[in-house]
């Protein structure tokens, strides 16, 4: 025969009164492990956090919605920032996802500074714009007066990448050949299987698209769409953003280049990085900066400074003299002695002296050799140039070379 229910108050079969208290430990255990399964199903992602200081912070990012970051710092306290005070999150992943994005293959780039990998896959019917696959955001057209260059069969050259997007535009339009010869002049249409340009000759010349290596096109800049971030891809892919969102390791944003009705979504995985440029506030490049040399030779043998990806090889004795944009607050970078190694002959003969000069005050010194290969730099800048000078030091200028690389300024 089943018990007849117990009333509330009433002593159980031992004499007791059941209380509240005797339910807590299970209610905490309760809560605790509902909390569990919370954090498991809103993934986290380690970045590293740039500031306006620009002093890298590791981060774990928990989400990013409504124009604000939420992660929790080195300290593992939960903090929440509006992104207009910040201005760039990197390396989602961490240290394994931490290589600068490697673009290969066709490119083409936008006089907005947007820059999309994919293909060339037509022409609009009027012959006036490029049809381009992206692998994210899918077939567009681009008007020819929208392109800046594009890259038939493989990345364009460093001249071209390393050219400030705010730069006057070039005199007239320019087509690279396969053969390494160029034509100059204006491109008028484009055809399914070739473009029609106009030079110096009487009349325009037909070029079949598969001659063409690269081309580059005589358009004004334009400004990027207002409020816009830019998501930064580990394919090279360099996109205007809106509305960006992060959850459960995904990006989510509106890119003004798509007329989905949805958000564009991308694993974080494949995301090198976010400028929160939508405040106003810009990244730039230093190489991208006109710039001065003296110096540059060893043993009267020419050595001059040499631009290789992100980065800037430099051999003492030299200066360098950037040209900064109008609006540049502050630079970040990284200097490294090359051939580093234990066994390499710069671990034993490297020794130079690096200075970083940028008026008003405001410079840095510092020494690099065998106990010292790599310094970060971290400057305000108050003038309208910087100087990087290498001075040889002890043991001649044989192995003093220097790699500057990750050279950001960053401009509000």
């Amino acid at each position: 025969m089943r018990n007849a229910p117990r009333v509330r108050g009433q002593p159980d079969g031992r004499g007791r009164i059941p209380h509240a208290c005797c339910l807590l430990p299970y209610v905490c255990g309760l809560a605790l492990m509902m909390l569990l399964m919370q954090s498991r199903a809103q993934a986290v992602t380690p970045a590293v956090l740039l500031g306006p200081e620009l002093e890298p912070q590791p981060i774990t990012i928990t989400s990013l919605d409504a124009g604000v970051l939420s992660y929790f710092d080195a300290n593992r306290q939960l903090r929440q920032e509006p992104v207009e005070k910040l201005v760039q999150v990197r390396e989602l992943g961490g240290a394994a996802q931490a290589e600068p994005p490697s673009p290969a293959g066709p490119m083409l780039e936008l006089t907005d500074d947007q820059r999309l990998t994919g293909r060339w896959v037509g022409v609009s019917g009027a012959g006036d714009g490029v049809i381009w696959e992206h692998p994210l955001l899918g077939s567009m057209v681009v008007p020819l007066e929208r392109i800046r260059y594009v890259a038939l069969t493989d990345q364009p050259p460093a001249e071209l990448n390393q050219r400030p997007a705010e730069a006057a535009a070039i005199e007239e339009d320019r087509l690279v050949l396969a053969n390494g010869d160029e034509l100059r002049g204006l491109v008028l249409t484009l055809a399914p299987h070739g473009l029609s340009i106009l030079t110096t000759a009487e009349h325009p010349i037909t070029v079949p698209l598969a001659q063409v290596r690269w081309m580059e096109l005589a358009n004004e800049p334009a400004q990027p769409v207002a409020g816009a971030h830019q998501v930064l891809l580990r394919d090279g892919s360099r996109l205007l953003a809106r509305e960006v969102q992060i959850a459960q390791d995904r990006l989510r944003f509106r890119s003004p280049l798509s007329d989905r009705a949805e958000q564009v979504a991308v694993d974080l995985d494949q995301v090198a990085g976010i400028d929160f440029t939508g405040a106003g506030r810009r990244l730039i490049d230093l190489l991208t900066c006109p710039r001065q040399i003296s110096g540059g030779e060893v043993f009267g043998v020419p050595m001059p400074p040499r631009a290789r990806d992100d980065a800037l090889l430099l051999h003492a004795p030299v200066q360098v003299r950037f040209t900064l944009p109008p609006g540049a607050q502050r630079l970040t970078a990284s200097a490294s002695l090359t051939d580093q190694g234990p066994d390499t002959l710069a671990s034993e003969w490297a020794d130079v002296e690096l200075l970083i000069d940028a008026g008003a005050g405001q410079a840095q010194q510092h020494r690099l050799n065998r106990d010292q290969s790599q310094v970060q730099i971290n400057l305000p800048l108050s003038g309208p140039a910087i100087t990087v000078e290498l001075k040889v030091g002890a043991n001649g200028p044989v192995m003093d070379r220097v790699r500057l690389e990750a050279a950001v300024l960053v401009q509000e």
